[in-house]
């Protein structure tokens, strides 16, 4: 199986072809919309398995439609009534709300900007999550179903762009391969999006704009710049230096103007911060440290005291036949993990998970399966170590000083340091591709023989994750305002323009 590394370079490879830097659709340049879209269909064609195994059909659709579902109803850039009277910020993203012990509710990304620090000033636009019937915010759904539509009618205007794209990627040795009529298409639906997305901040007054996950809304981007809005987008995953989503070759830094990229890239610390700039394509001011919400409040609050060392697996639904098969083999190992509270913690979006890791049950009755739909970190703060292949919840193990262990495929690939293309990973965070393995490592753990990489993890959690995300929010956005270049307008203006 191809490895996630050997996958982003293949795709990287097109930044440096000079064909392709002259291909554009207005003012945008076409390879990187592609771009992000073949990029994810690979990750996730090169890591699904057979129906036999388990696999859910519908991941790849629910994948594409949480890119896709911004706004419920392009018609509410004609309702005055739902206008903001000042400016405010708009918050674009994926809902995640977490509850604290007290009953009170902030965001996973957001923490509580629209609670407290910015009460009334600002709007949530939620792209939904599949498995939830009413998420959080004005989730604004068939926003996607409008873009395709439209996208039909421009499809023609596309297809020139899209061959010359194409014939440029064909001469990439090795390089990823599209069909006229995807490429044709992924323009399409950027045009479309684009279009509508602008019409609606067209008759706001958003000041700013803060979203997640900003490769995935390369549309909204390149709306709110044409409309002179600027976007801080806010870390919310994995990534390293080749990652596709961010790792732009250095050859494309006097293009980044005709790229739809945000303002500024909150990450979580200094070790993202550091891998963005490697490359040469960032500007030192582009990527700025805000921290992660939800660790401050995790790290604030008390962690619950166990009688028993324990450890819980992290499934994912790319790789979570990697992980049934680890749990089935634990099962056969002479030495079993009696003395450890052993728990499986399922992704949000497994939706057949309990399934899926049926066989299990059979075989090891005690194993207790949770789902996840809320805040992880008081379930990885509790624990003693956290197994996962290269989930986000490793990262945040490292940054609550918990042992943090990545499991990879048989024959190696799709661990952390894989995934991140920082091999000095394996140094905090030991990679294993065996039962066995894992059982030695964690018996080491029980009998106290990692206490010191605990200390080495604490120096690398610094790294990973900031403290302080309000305050640095609070100044990153006060900082970013200051580039917003559209004039103010009048409410007659505005009606005007709703009514044009």
């Amino acid at each position: 199986m191809v490895g996630i590394s050997d996958l982003y370079r293949s795709i990287n490879a097109v930044d440096d072809l000079e064909a392709a830097k002259h291909i554009a659709i207005g003012r945008w340049l076409a390879w990187p919309i592609v771009k992000i879209t073949l990029a994810a269909r690979a990750v996730v064609s090169a890591n699904a398995v057979s129906p036999a195994n388990g696999v859910s059909g519908g991941i790849l659709k629910r994948f594409t439609a949480q890119l896709g579902a911004v706004v419920r109803d392009c018609r509410l850039a004609l309702r005055p009534a739902l206008l903001p009277d000042r400016s405010t910020i708009l918050l674009v993203g994926v809902r995640k709300a977490v509850t604290a012990d007290d009953g009170t509710e902030t965001d996973f990304f957001f923490g509580n900007l629209n609670a407290t620090h910015w009460a009334g000033q600002s709007r949530f636009l939620s792209f939904p999550r599949i498995d939830e019937d009413k998420p959080g915010g004005d989730s604004l759904v068939s926003y996607l179903a409008h873009a395709r539509l439209l996208a039909k009618v421009l499809m023609p205007a596309m297809l020139p762009p899209a061959y010359r794209l194409v014939r440029a990627m064909g001469r990439q040795p090795g390089g990823p391969a599209v069909g006229l009529g995807r490429a044709a298409l992924i323009l399409a639906n950027f045009q479309a999006r684009r279009i509508l997305f602008r019409r609606f901040l067209r008759v706001s007054q958003f000041q700013t704009i803060l979203m997640t996950y900003a490769p995935g809304r390369m549309p909204e981007i390149a709306a709110a710049q044409e409309c002179g809005i600027p976007v801080v987008e806010l870390q919310h995953g994995v990534f390293g230096a080749n990652d596709p989503d961010y790792g732009w070759s250095a050859s494309l830094r006097p293009s980044k103007e005709r790229m739809p990229l945000p303002n500024r890239v909150a990450v979580f610390g200094s070790h993202f911060r550091d891998l963005m700039l490697a490359k040469g394509f960032w500007d030192a001011r582009d990527v700025v440290i805000a921290g992660c919400a939800a660790i401050d409040n995790a790290s604030a609050g008390p962690i619950a005291s166990r009688e028993r060392p324990s450890v819980r697996f992290f499934s994912q639904p790319l790789f979570h036949a990697v992980m049934r098969d680890l749990l089935l083999n634990l099962c056969r190992e002479p030495v079993r993990l009696a003395d450890f509270d052993c728990e499986l913690v399922l992704h949000p979006e497994e939706t057949d998970g309990e399934e899926f890791y049926g066989p299990l049950n059979r075989v090891w009755p005690t194993l207790k399966i949770i789902r996840s739909r809320g805040n992880p970190l008081p379930l990885i703060a509790s624990a003693d170590a956290i197994v996962a292949c290269n989930s986000l919840a490793l990262l945040e193990a490292c940054g609550m000083g918990r042992l943090a262990i990545s499991l990879t495929r048989p024959g190696g690939g799709g661990g952390l340091s894989d995934m991140m293309s920082d091999p000095t990973l394996e140094q905090f965070v030991p990679h294993v591709e065996s039962s066995s393995d894992l059982v030695a490592l964690l018996l080491r753990l029980s009998r106290g023989e990692l206490d010191g990489q605990r200390a080495e993890l604490s120096s690398l959690g610094k790294a990973l994750y900031a403290a302080g995300w309000h305050s640095r929010m609070r100044a990153i956005l006060a900082d970013v305002a200051k580039e917003a270049d559209r004039p103010g307008r009048s409410s007659a203006d505005l009606q005007r323009e709703v009514a044009a």
